[in-house]
Formats: C-alpha cells, structure tokens, sequence
C-alpha cells in the first residue's frame, strides 16, 4: 500500500530524517492524548457517544456530527466496546481506545434527509508549529467490518492550520489535507499507518482528523459488492514528531560555555562542531567548515541544518577591562634635560611597573606613575587593572647636538646684506623662515630671520631682528591703463635724490613704457632702486544696438576684445561669447590685468525650437506611432494628413510632414515610416483527443524566438493539459504575430457503472456496457454486445466509444451462495396468531408473495410460504406449516331460533383437535330426530324436511381427539321459534 504525503507550502515528498522514525516515540509527540487513552468517562450508549470531547480529553468534534468513542470499559451491550462494537470488531493498536469516524455515506441506501455524513476529528496542538521546521506525522486506521458498511476510500488525511475548523452542520471541510492516503483503505484486520513528512509555514496550532474536499466517486469503493450503507474506519495512536528537536538537542550547546580572556593578550580557541546529526554547517562569517578558531571577542554562531531542519547555537567571548597604556613614540633626551615617561591614559587605581631593558634582562626602576631618564635606554611599563595587565616599550636615545645660535638682533644700511650661520650646532638639518634648508643665508631685507636645527633627535630653533637704515623704496613695480595717470614717489625725507630723468623731486609723472631708477641719501646711506612700468590698453568693446531676434536655440552676444583677459556678464558668466536665450538687458564687463570696459544690450527673445521627426523608421506596426512635433508654444500645426492637432496616430507606413509656426518662427520636418516583415503563425484548429494522447503543435517560422503561454520558448511543445494554449513569435526584425489554440480531452468512457457485481450460485449473469460502444471485444474472443457467464471471475472489454476512443474496463464477479433460511419448517401451536421469525434477518423477506417486516402473523393454521432475498440480491425459499396443537375438546351451545333471519338459525358443536365424531339428537320421547357422523354438518331444526316442534331435546356426543383420545358429551338442546 502506498500513500501520498503533501508537504505544504513546500514540495511534495517522503523523507526520513537523520534521527530515525524508529526513534520517534522517544521524542515529544505535540499531540495531545494520540491513543484516545484518557478519558472522561466511559461511554454506556451510542446516544451518549454523540459528543465526542464530553468522553475524551484534548479531542472534540468541529462539526454538528461526532465521531464514535470506542473504550473496552464500555459495556458490551452499548456497542461501543473494545474489540467488539456495533461497527465490527478490532482490537487497539495500543492501549485499550480508539475513535470511529464515518467518512462517506450512500444516499441511496442512507437516510437522504441526513445529507452527506463526513466526521472529522480536531485538536489542538501542544505548541505551534515553526516555519521551515520539518515534522513526522503519523496515525493508524483500520476499516469496520460491519456489512453495512462496505465502503472503502483512499483520502483520509490530516489538515494542519493556523485557526480551529467549525461547521455547523455535517458537510465536508473544501480543504486539502498536507499528510492524505492515496491507495483504497481496505484492510479490516490490520491496523494501516497513514504517515509523511510535513514543512511548516509558520503558526499551525490545530490539526483536523478525516476526508476533505468534495466527494470524487474515484476516490470511493464498495467492497462488499451489495447495497452498502457508508464507510467507517477506527482511528488510534496519532502523533506528531518535531523531526527537528533531535538537532535541537545537537546545537543546544554545541559551542559550549561563553568564555572571556584580556582582549591584549595571546588568545585562540578552536571548537569543531562536527556530529553525525548535520549535513551542513554555516558559521557567521560565511565559513561552511564545522572547525573554526577564534582570537577575539565578539558574538558568534553556528547554524547547523539537517534536510529541512535548522537549529543554532550562539558563543559570546568577550574580554575583562583593558589597562590603558600609550607611552607613545620612542623619544630622546636633548640637551642633557631628563625625560618624564608617563602613559597617556591613566587611572588611579592603575600599578604601574617600569623596567630598563639591557642584554636581554629586565631590570625593575620604579614602581610610580610616571618615570625620569637622563641616560639612553629601552624601558617597558607594564600597568595592571585587576587580572589583566597591559604592556609598553619606548626607546629612549641621546642626541649630542648643541642648541642653535644666530648672531645678536642688529641695524644697517638697507641695502648691505648679512650672513646668518646655523652651523655651530651638529644638526644634520636646517629650515629657515625664507624657505632655505642651508646651514647659512644672505639676508635679503626681511626684518626677522629664524632657523629651526635637527639631528633627527633634537630640534633646536633660535630668531635674529634686523633693522635697516636708509631712504624707504619707491613701488616696486606697477602697471596702469593708458587712459590713467601714475605718480612714482620716492622718500620724502631723503637728503638727496636722483631719478633717471634727471629730475631730483620726491615725485615724477611716468608717461611711458619702462624702467625708472632713483638713488637716495639718508642716515648716512646711499640707496639705489628701480620701478617697472607697464602701461595696459583698455579692452573697449561694442554690444551693437537694443534688437528683436529670434533665435534656435540661442542668440550669440560678442564682447571678444585683443585686450581682454576677463569678461563677467550680468548673468554670471565668464566667457567672451554669450548664449543669451531670453528677453532683456545683458551687460558686460570686459577687463585685463589693470583696465576694464562695459557695455550694455536690450534684446527680446522669440525662441525659435526647432523640432526632428530624426531619421526615417521601421516599424511593426502593432500598434499606433505617435508623431509629434515636441514643441509646447506653438500657434499653429499643419501636418501631411491635414490634421491640425499636436499630434497624429499613424497606424500604416508612408510618408508624413509636419509644418509649426509661433509667432514669426516656422519649423519643418519630414519622416518616412516603412512596414518590416511580420511573421505569419497558425497553430490549427481547437483539437480534442482521446485521453492520454499527446499533441504536438509547431508554431513553424524556424528563424523566429516563441513565447509560450506555458513559458516554453522553443519552436514547438508537446500539449499535455486541457487548456487554452497561445504562443508569441518574434521575427529577427522584432515584429511579433501571436495565435490561440485550445486543447483538450475526451473524456475516458467507463463501459461498466459499475465494477463489482454478484452472481448468485447456479444463475446465469448477463454484463452489457452501460455505454454505446463499438469494436467490442471480449477477454476470451467473444465480440457479443452482451457478455453471459455462470463462472466468477473478471469480466473485461476492449472497445472503441462514439468518437472513436479506445475504451478498457474490467468487471468483476463474485459467486455469491444461496441465503440460508433459518426457521422451522413446522410450527406447533395451540393460540392464533403465530408470530413467525427467521433466525437471520434479510435485506428482503417476502411471505405469501406479500413483502413484509422481519416477522409474520400467522393467523391460521396452515402452510405459510418465505421468500428471502440477500444484500447480494440472492434468492431462497422456504415453506413453514403452522399446525394446531390445542388439546381434544368439545363443547356445543344449548339454545338455537332455526327462523331464518340469518342469526342462530343452526347448531353445531365447536370441535377442538376432533378427528372423529358421533352426534345424536332425541326429542323428548326418545325418537332420533338427527344423527350425523360428518364433523362439518349442522342441525337446523328439521325434521324429515318438517320444521321441529319447538321445545327441549335431547343429545349424544362421542368424539375421537388428536391423539385418539375419546370424549363423551351429552345435554340438552332448546328449539326456539
């Protein structure tokens, strides 16, 4: 037997997980009560099984009809004991419990007003579910084996959700079931599992216990072969295994305790997580290696993963406080001046241990916070903060160089220069304030001079003021326009003057290009200076007159000069050339290095856009181009079609034009639009086959690319399911055709409705298709419409349908044996009526060809007839002879009124069980009047043929019985007339 296990959400399969289903039971089952176990009470009735969750714990019926509790503490007599019960018999798997539910009812052999009878059972799990965690589910079941309930089928699943199922009546859950069976459910001696793997989506609490979806008569079987009435399973030892808690277990501590160390010193842990529950491993760094090495603090974990099940555990390492210690870069000691070693990061509570390094041993100085060395050495302190410590090393070296020594602040002529020496130190390296790295400079009329002296070491600096003596310089050099005036000045308390033109004033003009030199006396010092004078043209540029234009884009405005370096227009920009594309004033400023020049336009804009249809197209022509001129002010358009709009929808190729115009501004543009080729598809005509039959469909166009509605995208596909198929072909030019055909299947023709029938012993069964059907032929040659047989077995046929379908189906006959009538065939009895019963009850019971109930009312003695007819519609019958046992009596009235109205008018005597008689009658003298020995005569009060005197008469009457006893009655009659 095989099932099917649905895996919501997921994929469908089976899988055995690493731990083992052998070892299920050993692990948590999250369904409560899955033995039906514990219970309330014990049922005493079936009316006081109709509540399931009164009886059971953590179990209860989520529709308006429950399932059967069966409990061999139930009395016999309630039917729902264990093993024997009202549906059959079937002792638990384990324990002494188990449920019942009915899951298909016949309406035609069923109450119909009960409608479709389905029982589900549901319960509430243990903890929620956990998305992507894998889960083993399993349950037992084993059909009833009461005759009335010969149906079997092939889905009874369970159905996980997030939310409790309710109906308020006994219909089917429209559900599909994540764990159903799929092979019929037949067995009524064994318990059956029902069992599969199940990935979770996240939050399933409750799980629901029976036959979901509507009913699907393939999914039904009647295994009896007669008139049955439903299908009914027992249900016991349901349990749900978190597949995944075995890894759990692995990965709960699997990188052990956290741990910490001092983040400073040597650190290296390595944990191998490798176990034979995990398939992969996955570290936080990537890593996929079950072995790591850690050597740093932080957070990590590992992740370890077993089919669908994933399980981690976290490690965290971290470090106890960290003694700051910087001592900072290895250092020197200059000029003889002790150095102070302290840590650049310090706390009070801090021990300090400082040590000199020499000839690989450590010699202890001092024990304070800071420590003082005049000698060259390599010291370590070490700082403790409770049980970690931390570590430095500075190496302190002596420098012999002498500090640096410029000469003595002094004064002097203003154009007599001074060498400054730095060279009395043993510095390898110089820097000077005027950018010189010599031992010695010139001075060069600075009034301040200062030299910074290293040996790589030390750094020594030393500062010399100078002030100079003599007349103050005229401006060095200097440059004006040539529309300007420019005054050279020389100083105009000097004692004497010269300039180059001969002329001794403090001031002269400078009216040309060149050099101007002057000598000056003052203080005693004689001065001699020069001036540069450039004399710049002025950039003078002309905008032209205030205009109108329109422009496409924009309008150019000039203001290039030969004696322009600089330009700056009003807009911010600084080129010669500007793109002005709006209405106003634009000014400009044109300069040089000393001269500047302005200029001022008014212009007003009429932007002329021009607008390009671009080059001439290909297109499809699938749907509509949009042709526009992608101008937003314009006053008019006239385009080739002789529409006037912004825009046309052009849907055929030719050629098209398009003329704007805004204000005095006119546009023109041509395009010519040309059709490619468009692939030309037919897939055929919507097609229906035979069922199982495949179709190919070639789209053809071999050079084209296809698209698919089942996402194929070759040139042809196999059609497997009924639908609606198209495909999209696309030509090398891009154009695209498209085609629809449906396909679909004949549907598979049953020759028989039904596929189990009955023959009784010694009849003759005829088996016709329920189908108009052709071609046909038999299993042993026959081709006769009708198939006749006095021999079980399986009856099939081969044949064509109406639309030419092969058609295979297969009956198959059960002999069934002739119903044994239980009864006497002869009844003794004394009192009418006599009630007759067979000791077995058929489906149908005819006495004297009339139907009746189980029993018959005999009402006379005599030979009463049975006819019985069994589920599997097999006929006996049975003759029963009701026979008077009443003992021998007789008894005879003594007044009669022989006068013809119909009442009284005979007297006979009333025999019981009399076989023989003699009945004599006397009147008063002894004279016979009447004698008879016919048990059925009666006298009627004549005598000879004359009417009897009316008056008292005598009698005599000697009986034989039953049993040949003899009985004597003698008395008197009275004749009333």
């Amino acid at each position: 037997m095989t099932f099917k296990n649905t895996i919501y959400v997921a994929s469908l399969f089976l899988s055995i997980v690493s731990i083992g289903i052998a070892n299920t039971y050993a692990q948590t089952n999250l369904v409560k009560n899955g033995g039906f176990e514990q219970n309330i009470k014990c049922p005493k009735n079936l009316t006081d099984s109709q509540t399931f969750n009164s009886l059971v714990g953590d179990w209860k019926s989520p529709t308006s009809n429950s399932p059967k509790y069966f409990n061999s503490c139930a009395p016999i007599s309630s039917g729902l004991s264990v093993p024997d019960n009202y549906a059959g018999s079937q002792i638990a798997r384990s324990g002494v419990a188990y449920a019942g539910l009915s899951v298909f009812t016949n309406p035609t052999t069923y109450d119909a007003s009960l409608g479709k009878l389905r029982q589900y059972l549901q319960t509430k799990l243990n903890s929620p579910l956990k998305a992507g965690r894998s889960y083993y589910f399993e349950m037992f079941v084993s059909k009833a084996d009461s005759s009335t309930m010969g149906y079997a089928v092939s889905n009874i699943g369970a159905y996980f959700s997030s939310s409790n199922l309710s109906r308020n009546d006994s219909f089917e859950f429209a559900f599909t079931p994540q764990i159903v069976s799929t092979a019929f459910l037949s067995d009524r001696l064994n318990w059956v599992k029902i069992s599969g793997t199940y990935v979770a989506s996240g939050g399933e609490q409750y799980l629901t216990i029976g036959r979901f979806g509507n009913e699907d008569a393939t999914t039904v079987m009647n295994i009896n072969g007669f008139a049955t009435r439903e299908s009914y399973y027992y249900l016991d030892d349901v349990a749900l295994i978190d597949s995944c808690s075995g890894l759990d277990n692995v990965a709960n501590q699997i990188l052990g305790p956290d741990s910490s160390f001092c983040l400073y010193a040597p650190f290296s842990k390595s944990i191998n997580v490798t176990n034979p529950q995990t398939t992969n491993y996955l570290w936080d760094n990537g890593s996929i290696f079950p072995l790591r090495t850690f050597t740093d603090t932080g957070r990590y974990w590992v992740q370890l993963t077993n089919g669908n099940c994933q399980s981690s555990d976290t490690l965290f390492i971290k470090s106890n406080q960290k003694p700051g210690l910087k001592l900072g870069n290895d250092t020197a000691i200059c000029f003889n001046t002790p150095v102070i070693l302290k840590s650049s990061e310090h706390k009070n509570h801090y021990a300090y241990r400082w040590y000199i390094s020499a000839f690989g041993t450590n010699f202890l100085v001092s024990t304070t916070p800071s420590y003082s060395i005049n000698s060259p050495d390599t010291i370590i302190a070490i700082v403790d903060d409770f049980a970690c410590s931390n570590s430095d090393t500075i190496l302190v070296r002596k420098s012999t160089m002498k500090r640096v020594t410029l000469p003595a602040d002094s004064s002097f002529c203003r154009q007599v220069q001074l060498l400054l020496s730095a060279s009395s130190t043993t510095a390898s390296n110089f820097i000077w304030n005027t950018g010189a790295r010599t031992p010695s400079i010139t001075t060069t009329n600075l009034p301040q001079y200062w030299v910074t002296a290293s040996d790589g070491l030390c750094t020594s600096t030393d500062t010399v003021t100078i002030t100079y003596k003599g007349a103050k310089a005229p401006v060095k050099d200097t440059t004006i326009c040539e529309t300007g005036t420019l005054v050279l000045h020389a100083d105009s308390s000097a004692t004497y003057r010269l300039w180059n033109t001969n002329e001794t004033t403090p001031s002269i003009f400078a009216l040309f290009d060149g050099e101007y030199w002057i000598t000056q006396h003052k203080d005693g010092c004689v001065t001699y200076d020069t001036t540069s004078v450039t004399i710049n043209k002025v950039p003078i540029i002309n905008l032209g007159n205030d205009t109108n234009v329109c422009v496409s884009p924009f309008y150019v405005l000039n203001a290039t000069s030969p004696y322009g370096t600089k330009y700056l227009w009003n807009t911010g920009d600084t080129s010669a050339l500007l793109q002005a594309g709006t209405t106003g004033n634009y000014i400009v400023k044109v300069s040089n290095q000393t001269c500047s020049f302005a200029d001022t336009i008014l212009l007003r804009i009429q932007i002329n856009t021009p607008f390009s249809f671009g080059p001439d197209k290909y297109d499809c022509f699938e749907t509509g181009i949009v042709l526009s001129s992608s101008i937003s002010r314009v006053d008019s358009f006239q385009w080739s079609t002789l529409s006037r709009d912004s825009f046309i929808m052009v849907k055929q190729p030719g050629k098209y034009w398009l003329r704007t115009s805004s204000g005095y501004c006119t546009n023109y543009d041509t395009i010519e639009l040309f059709a490619k080729p468009k692939p030309s598809i037919f897939l055929g005509n919507d097609t229906i086959v035979c069922w199982g039959e495949n179709l190919t469909v070639d789209a053809q166009n071999p050079d084209c690319s296809f698209v698919w509605s089942t996402g194929d995208t070759s040139q042809t596909i196999l059609l497997k399911r009924q639908q609606t198929y198209w495909v999209v072909a696309t030509n090398s030019e891009g154009c695209r055709s498209a085609d629809t055909i449906s396909f679909d299947y004949h549907p598979v023709t049953k020759a028989f409705s039904q596929h189990a029938q009955n023959m009784c012993k010694g009849s003759t069964i005829f088996i016709s298709p329920t189908s108009t059907l052709s071609g046909i032929q038999w299993f042993d040659g026959q081709t006769n419409p009708t198939y006749a047989t006095q021999k079980p077995g399986w009856i099939s046929i081969t044949a064509t349908d109406s639309v030419g379908c092969p058609v295979k189906d297969s009956v198959m006959i059960t002999e069934r044996p002739l119903p044994d009538i239980d009864i006497e065939k002869e009844v003794l009895a004394c009192d009418l009526p006599v009630e007759l019963t067979p000791g077995t009850i058929f489906p149908e019971q005819l006495w004297q060809d009339t139907l009746s109930a189980d029993t018959y009312q005999a009402k006379e003695f005599g030979s009463y007839k049975l006819t019985v007819t069994d589920a599997f519609e097999c006929s006996n019958t049975a003759y029963i002879t009701v026979t008077n046992n009443c003992p021998s009596d007789v008894t005879i009235p003594n007044v009669f009124t022989p006068d013809n109205n119909g009442k009284n008018d005979y007297i006979i005597p009333e025999y019981t069980n009399i076989k023989e008689t003699s009945w004599q009658i006397f009147n008063r003298w002894g004279q016979l009047v009447f004698s008879t020995t016919n048990i059925d005569e009666n006298w009627n009060g004549m005598i000879d043929g004359k009417e009897a005197e009316a008056g008292v008469y005598y009698y005599t009457l000697i009986c034989k019985g039953s049993r040949d006893e003899k009985i004597e009655r003698t008395g008197t009659l009275t004749l009333i007339r």
